[in-house]
C-alpha cells in the first residue's frame, strides 16, 4: 500500500470516528458557522496574498468542503476544524511556491492538495440518509455573492477605516439570525433584493445602512408573524422607517455598528417602533 493510500485511510479513519449519528444542530447556526467559515477564508487568504483570484479560488473550495463535510458526518466542530484546516493549507501552499521562486501557481494542483487533506476519499452517505441542506446552501450562495460584492469595494480603498475582520464580522453577527428566519419562511427573493441593495452602498454608509436594514427586517418579520402577508408586511416595515426614522436617532446612535450583545428587541427606538406598528395594523 503507498503512502498516498494510507493517508486516505487514515483520513476516512479520522473523520469516521469524529461522525455523529443524528443532526442536532440548529439550521440557523451552520449558516452562522458557513458563513463564519467563509469571512476566515476570504479575510485570510487576501490578507497574505493580495491576490483576489486566489482569494475566490480559496473559498470556492472552502464552500464545497464544508457541506460536505457536514453533510457526511453532522459534526459542526469536525467540519469547522476541517475548513481552518484548508485556509491553512491553502496558503501555507501558496506561499512555499512562491518561497521556489513559482510565482505562477497552479490553482488546480493547490486544491488537489487541499482535497487530498481534508476530505480525501469521502463520499456522501444515500439521499434518504442525507440531512437536507439545500435552503442554507442556497442562503450561503447569496451571502457569498453579497460578501465578495462588499469585499471587492474595500480593497479598492487606499485606507479602510475598519479592521477587516471586525468588520465582516459585525454584519454577520447583526443580519445573520434575522436573515435567516425570512428565508427560511419561503420569502427568498426579498432577501436577495434586499442584500443586494445593502451591497450598492457606499463602504463609508454602510455600518448605518446595515444597522437600517436590520431594524426593518425586524419590523417586517414580526409584522409578517401578525399579518401573514409579505407584501404588506414589507410596506409596513418600510413606512415605519421612513416615518420614524427620527426616534431611532434620537435613542440611538446607529451610525456604527450594534453591538451585538445588546438585543434589538431590548433597545428603546425598537419598542416605540413596534408600538406604532402595531397602531398601523390595528
Amino acid at each position: 500500500m503507498d503512502e498516498f493510500q494510507t493517508d486516505n485511510i487514515d483520513l476516512l479513519n479520522f473523520i469516521n470516528k469524529k461522525r455523529l449519528g443524528n443532526n442536532d444542530v440548529e439550521p440557523k447556526k451552520i449558516f452562522f458557522l458557513f458563513t463564519k467559515s467563509i469571512r476566515t477564508s476570504i479575510i485570510n487568504t487576501y490578507s497574505q496574498h493580495r491576490n483576489i483570484l486566489f482569494t475566490i479560488s480559496c473559498t470556492d473550495l472552502i464552500t464545497n468542503i464544508f457541506w460536505l463535510i457536514y453533510n457526511y458526518s453532522y459534526n459542526a466542530k469536525l467540519t469547522m476544524f476541517m475548513c481552518e484546516r484548508a485556509v491553512l493549507l491553502f496558503n501555507e501552499y501558496i506561499n512555499i511556491s512562491k518561497t521556489y521562486g513559482n510565482e505562477k501557481t497552479n490553482l488546480l494542483d493547490v486544491k488537489q492538495f487541499i482535497i487530498n487533506k481534508t476530505i480525501g476519499p469521502l463520499k456522501l452517505p444515500s439521499k434518504e440518509n442525507s440531512y437536507d441542506i439545500s435552503e442554507i446552501n442556497n442562503l450561503g450562495d447569496l451571502y457569498i455573492k453579497f460578501i465578495y460584492s462588499i469585499f471587492t469595494k474595500i480593497i479598492q480603498l487606499d485606507n479602510f477605516y475598519y479592521n477587516y475582520e471586525d468588520f465582516f464580522e459585525s454584519i454577520s453577527c447583526i443580519l445573520s439570525n434575522i436573515i435567516y428566519k425570512i428565508y427560511h419562511l419561503g420569502i427568498r427573493d426579498y432577501i436577495e433584493i434586499q442584500l443586494t441593495k445593502l451591497a450598492s452602498y457606499d463602504i463609508h454608509d454602510l455600518p448605518r445602512e446595515v444597522n437600517l436594514l436590520k431594524i426593518k427586517l425586524e419590523l417586517f418579520y414580526y409584522s409578517y408573524e401578525l399579518i401573514n402577508n409579505e407584501i404588506e408586511s414589507i410596506k409596513l416595515s418600510e413606512l415605519i422607517i421612513s416615518n420614524h426614522l427620527d426616534i431611532i436617532d434620537e435613542l440611538d446612535d446607529i451610525n456604527d455598528f450594534f453591538d451585538c450583545q445588546i438585543k434589538i428587541q431590548d433597545r428603546e427606538f425598537y419598542i416605540k417602533l413596534i408600538l406604532k406598528l402595531k397602531k398601523y395594523i390595528g
